[in-house]
């Protein structure tokens, strides 16, 4: 009984099956083959697609601890709010005439319930220019 091998590389994965014939086998069982082999990679990779499927629900699932936040952030204000200067005469900055304070809305699209406060992106900041702003 002769044993031959078939093969076939797809997207990195080899696989892999015997033909046992006693004699050299047609083209027919050579095409029999292949169409086993390729079902047999087709099962292979429904399962990788089940489990990457299943790993990024649990990134995705907001009860778990696994879950990723996924920030989405607006544009910063145009309107700021005029706050008094934090800058005092110790640094060595120059000191502005007027500080403002810009803020942003950011969004875990996610919606993890256990959110880390300091992989938040930031939602204020001092500027020292602003389009437009309101006095207290």
């Amino acid at each position: 009984m002769k044993k031959i091998m078939i093969s076939l590389v797809l997207l990195g994965m080899v696989f892999t099956t015997p033909i046992y014939a006693q004699t050299t086998p047609t083209q027919d069982q050579l095409n029999q083959q292949l169409i086993q082999v390729l079902i047999q990679m087709i099962n292979q990779l429904q399962q990788q697609i089940v489990q990457i499927l299943a790993s990024q629900n649990m990134q995705n699932d907001p009860n778990s601890a696994n879950c990723v936040p996924r920030w989405q952030c607006s544009d910063w204000s145009q309107i700021c709010k005029l706050i008094p200067n934090p800058y005092n005469s110790e640094n060595n900055r120059l000191k502005p005439s007027k500080v403002f304070l810009q803020t942003r809305t950011c969004v875990d699209l996610n919606k993890c319930l256990v959110v880390n406060d300091k992989d938040k992106p930031a939602t204020s900041q001092i500027v020292d220019y602003c389009p437009a702003y309101l006095s207290e």
